[in-house]
């Protein structure tokens, strides 16, 4: 199975698709949209003037900086510093990977995809698909498949790589209609699970049910 022409992607793919689970739909070297691409710059723009206002409060006052020679601010110092490095190598990772996301649409979930430098792939099952929303530009299309996030812009780090890469949608893909069809049958398998969900709890609730004294 090799939906993709990087090799990178299709060994990542091979590794995480289960036996009986087939590609509907597939895309790749897809650019990430002016929003994605924006938040990572105005967080790298954050962290720099974060950076030069400490800077700049120790030299202009010494006794006020909290990277005084105290150990408290020492201790203070070197987490500030850890903070802001990784901060900006997640974010410089953001920018550099914009242009290589890639999605595959199967007959049981979206696989959220990036090939630069170290591959990453964020699953994405059907209980997360809110709807199904298409918008086309010069041949690309982006597919919304969720309301609005929360805010991300706080989160950073290792913990935070797939979040912060690999929002929940496909951006700027070509033949992005072709991912429409498939992506509705998603949508109607959660729907038919969110329909039976009811009927199991009730089932349950009448066996659990204690009984009536005489």
């Amino acid at each position: 199975m090799t939906p993709f022409q990087s090799d990178a992607l299709n060994r990542l793919v091979s590794r995480k698709f289960d036996q009986d689970e087939t590609i509907l739909w597939s895309a790749e070297r897809c650019r990430a949209t002016f929003g994605e691409k924006a938040l990572h710059w105005l967080r790298l723009v954050s962290f720099g003037l974060a950076a030069s206002g400490v800077i700049l409060l120790d030299v202009l006052l010494p006794s006020f900086s909290p990277m005084s020679h105290s150990l408290i601010g020492r201790i203070f110092g070197v987490f500030a510093v850890l903070v802001f490095c990784m901060g900006c190598a997640t974010d410089v990772y953001g920018v550099l990977s914009a242009n290589r996301h890639a999605y595959a649409v199967t007959n049981k979930r979206i696989f959220i995809l990036n090939d630069f430098l170290m591959p990453l792939a964020r699953p994405m099952p059907p209980e997360d698909i809110d709807f199904v929303a298409l918008v086309q530009h010069d041949g690309r299309g982006t597919i919304t498949l969720q309301h609005a996030p929360g805010l991300r812009f706080y989160k950073i780090g290792l913990c935070a790589l797939k979040e912060q890469f690999l929002p929940q949608k496909i951006m700027n893909a070509p033949n992005a209609e072709g991912a429409i069809k498939p992506l509705n049958a998603l949508l109607q398998i959660k729907k038919d699970r969110e329909a039976d969900a009811p009927k199991t709890l009730n089932v349950n609730q009448r066996l659990v049910e204690p009984m009536s004294r005489v």
